[in-house]
């Protein structure tokens, strides 16, 4: 388990970096469109997708990073004036729960990018295969979890009352 640790926890770096430049090329593509359709009245044809498809890299890479980091919003409210033990039941129900969706979110991305890829599906502006995004939403998913599940024990964010 210590081995699978490190190369998850070596890896979502990695993943970072590729939400980092994501945004700052959603940033970029935002800047130049309205610059473009305000100085010149020439906007860049298919921004708007372009965005799209970046904002859902841009989501989905952070996911990771936050996951490992335990960055992510847990309300604790309630939680935490529960007893530890019904406090950690909850936590492992909610974890495995998590689990199930991000399943069943990786099987809908795979059969919707299987479907696109037979089907020769292009964007409808710039004529660009969607695809690749959602195979690259499918393959970033279980590195969020897996980031999730691999966390050390002494890193939670629970405290004992």
């Amino acid at each position: 388990m210590k081995k699978i640790n490190r190369i998850i926890y070596k890896f979502v770096p990695f993943v970072a970096y590729i939400s980092m430049i994501c945004l700052v090329a959603i940033i970029l593509l935002i800047v130049v469109d309205v610059f473009l359709r305000k100085a010149f009245r020439s906007p860049i044809t298919g921004s708007y997708e372009g965005v799209q498809y970046l904002l859902m890299m841009v989501v989905f890479a952070a996911c990771a990073h936050t996951q490992a980091k335990k960055g992510h919003v847990r309300v604790t409210l309630i939680l935490n004036v529960l007893p530890w033990r019904v406090h950690c039941v909850l936590g492992g129900i909610f974890e495995l729960l998590c689990a199930l969706m991000s399943g069943a979110i990786c099987y809908a991305a795979a059969a919707q990018a299987s479907y696109m890829y037979r089907s020769g599906w292009l964007s409808d502006v710039i004529r660009m295969p969607a695809a690749p995004f959602f195979w690259r939403k499918r393959c970033l998913k279980p590195i969020h979890k897996s980031a999730s599940f691999c966390r050390r024990p002494d890193n939670r964010q629970f405290t004992r009352s």
